[in-house]
């Protein structure tokens, strides 16, 4: 249960950090979009803030902030809770097993 707190607050951060970065450049709309390359945020974590509508994609390879989303950003999005989950099976099962 600690490892995946753990997993989670780094993703939160990386999250945070992305965030930040388009704040930090004013990239709020479709009109002031950024490239988010020098961000180093990981293609994941673009795809599940993406997904949820918190980073926008103006144009290939430009993103912008939706502000008014970024309440939503924080938390783990349910595919980490299902991997998660499908690690601690797998793992009891093998300790079970063994």
């Amino acid at each position: 249960m600690i490892l995946m707190s753990m997993v989670a607050r780094h993703v939160d951060r990386q999250k945070r950090a992305l965030m930040q970065y388009l704040l930090d450049n004013d990239a709020i709309d479709a009109a002031r979009a950024v490239d988010i390359a020098d961000a180093g945020a990981t293609p994941s974590i673009v795809k599940s803030l993406i997904s949820r509508k918190i980073v926008r994609q103006a144009a290939p390879g430009r993103y912008y902030l939706d502000p008014s989303r970024v309440s939503e950003a924080y938390g783990a999005s349910n595919s980490f809770i299902l991997y998660a989950m499908g690690a601690m099976i797998a793992a009891f099962l093998v300790i079970m097993l063994w």
